[in-house]
């Protein structure tokens, strides 16, 4: 559950955020360039809606069509997210997928276990290079995480590091703010409530301008602007256009902070203002969180503080039409009301991909089963195509918006199919299946089952009927004499795999050892089980544990025309054992 979320945190949010969020950036640098010498207040709306736009997913819905949307229905790689659970890491080509191996759970051996290899074959020619991207995608998002995580490592250090030089700070109640003798530059420090801290050595000449400049911070909330800022590159730290950003933001930031505290004084009071700035002029401070008074860019803050102008009426309207707008595009996306389990694609896609099914198919489309099959926000469809709905021939497809393909063209032979038969299931949150039962009926009913992986259509051989029942759990019905179904659990010759639970990939058997009658007489009330078995004219021939508590009891009886075989499953419950199913009612009493 939690790669799942990685993936979908990553490929649904992070990465289409940071796309529209470098065509932000642009714009922004460009608006910046143009408005040089105006008041930075614009610009300063603009680099906080591109936080919102780094940071969060659309803020409003609404009827126009915008970059948020192109971002989410056009994908920067050509092959889509890879399926949770499938373990193709280290697989160049997809034809050497195969099912997992019958594992062993609560230290049961597989004694006696019919092990069934299943391999898996794509519907589809897949190229070697697509099998490489495929493996990369589903582990960029853990190498994306972990240099979001190293990052913020670096930032808590260096935090920690400064607050250690300001242990022995000491307040001073004539400013408000904390005297400190470790460091040499002022600064404010993005505590809840954000501090003041300045030099001992801080003359009093230049301690008025300091301090109103710190104290502007504050109230244009700089600092958490600031931390905000840190955290947006350490999320999108592989794009290089968020730490170009982050350097340019700021500067503006510390540009609009000196434009108020300069508003309405002097040309003296600038001047004095920016001999100040130039005593503490220092280097770039790197990767902090802090706002201090000397910030580089020491030449362009003392230009714009001497010459920047105020905007007329009509130029202001207008750049503030101009932030609106971009605000409206960047951050806002058009609401698409999705069918079926797809919810980024409408019914334009649903139909499409049925008009691209129905012109290669030779009979009526019976059903169609649209969803979103491997969770990357795109839509498949699978449709079973033929002469009637029950039986005919009858051919199975897949459709996706780059290819289509006939999965199973049963021209010899009939596919029984029925069109109220549910077909899709969700097997782990985002992951689906798509099965449906094929044959001429009766015991010749096998399910067709599929799964999509980066939108390739990939079988999973069952070769018999598969049953869901809980989750990722299913059962399957074999040819055999002992298919039972009671109480929500599956009884069946414990040499077959009945019971199954899905890997991503394939299906996984329920491993069973088998066991002594001694072993099963510990469990309570088993005594009770063996003498109605035997009253009942049966000789136990097998008894087999299963690793999801089951027991089945396979016992026989002869008879003048032959020999009976039967099954007996047990369930295990608090260490007692009881009946859940029997091939002859008058052989046990269920609890």
């Amino acid at each position: 559950m939690a790669v799942e979320m990685l993936h979908s945190i990553f490929y649904g949010i992070v990465l289409q955020n940071s796309t529209i969020g470098a065509v932000f950036v642009l714009f922004i640098l460009l608006f910046r360039k143009m408005t040089e010498r105006l008041s930075k207040g614009f610009v300063r709306i603009l680099w906080i809606l591109l936080l919102a736009e780094l940071l969060t997913p659309p803020l409003l819905h609404g009827s126009l069509y915008t970059l948020r949307n192109l971002a989410m229905n056009v994908q920067i790689i050509e092959t889509d997210k890879t399926t949770l659970g499938v373990e193709a890491a280290g697989k160049s080509d997809a034809l050497e997928l195969q099912d997992h191996v019958l594992q062993k759970e609560g230290g049961i051996e597989d004694k006696g276990l019919e092990e069934k290899g299943r391999q898996l074959q794509p519907a589809g020619e897949i190229s070697f290079m697509k099998g490489l991207v495929q493996g990369a995608r589903a582990v960029i998002p853990a190498i994306w995480l972990a240099g979001a995580f190293c990052l913020c490592v670096v930032y808590l250090c260096r935090f920690l590091e400064l607050q250690k030089k300001t242990a022995d700070a000491v307040f001073s109640s004539r400013d408000g703010c904390w005297v400190v003798g470790q460091v040499d530059m002022p600064f404010v420090m993005p505590y809840i409530r954000p501090r003041i801290y300045l030099p001992e050595s801080l003359a009093d000449s230049v301690r008025t301008d300091v301090l109103s400049h710190e104290r502007q911070h504050i109230k244009n909330l700089d600092p958490l602007i600031k931390c905000l800022a840190a955290f947006a590159v350490a999320v999108h730290w592989f794009n290089p256009l968020v730490w170009i950003a982050y350097v340019f933001m700021g500067k503006d930031l510390e540009m609009y902070c000196d434009e108020r505290v300069m508003h309405g004084k002097s040309i003296e009071e600038r001047k004095r203002y920016s001999n100040t700035l130039l005593e503490f002029a220092s280097r770039s401070s790197g990767l902090t969180v802090i706002m201090h008074f000397g910030e580089s860019n020491t030449e362009h803050r003392i230009r714009h503080i001497l010459y920047a102008k105020k905007p007329r009426f009509a130029v202001a309207f207008l750049l503030a039409v101009i932030v609106g707008v971009s605000g409206i595009v960047f951050l806002t996306a058009k609401k698409v009301e999705g069918r079926g389990n797809a919810d980024t694609l409408g019914q334009e896609t649903e139909a499409l991909l049925a008009e691209k099914i129905q012109e290669r198919s030779s009979g009526p489309l019976i059903k169609k089963c649209f969803a979103d099959f491997d969770g990357d926000g795109t839509g498949e469809m699978f449709a079973v195509t033929g002469e009637t709905a029950e039986y005919g021939i009858n051919q199975i497809w897949y459709a996706s918006p780059e290819e289509v393909m006939c999965l199973m063209d049963d021209s010899e032979g009939y596919t029984a199919f029925w069109q109220d038969e549910e077909c899709i299931y969700t097997v782990n949150g985002s992951q689906k299946l798509f099965a449906v039962p094929c044959g001429t009926g009766g015991s010749d009913i096998v399910s067709k089952c599929y799964y999509v992986m980066s939108g390739t259509a990939y079988e999973v051989h069952i070769g018999a009927y598969l049953e869901p029942l809980d989750g990722e759990d299913f059962a399957v019905y074999l040819d055999a004499y002992d298919n039972v179904y009671m109480d929500g659990s599956w009884s069946g010759h414990t040499r077959k795999a009945y019971y199954l639970k899905w890997t991503g990939s394939g299906f996984e058997e329920y491993t069973a050892k088998e066991i002594s009658i001694d072993e099963l007489g510990k469990y309570d009330d088993s005594e009770n089980v063996l003498k109605q078995i035997k009253g009942s004219g049966y000789e136990i021939s097998s008894v087999y544990l299963r690793s999801n508590g089951i027991i089945n009891i396979n016992v026989t009886q002869d008879f003048d025309q032959g020999r009976g075989y039967e099954n007996v499953t047990l369930k295990i419950e608090d260490g007692e054992v009881y009946v859940v199913s029997a091939g002859c009612r008058r052989m046990c009493h269920k609890k």
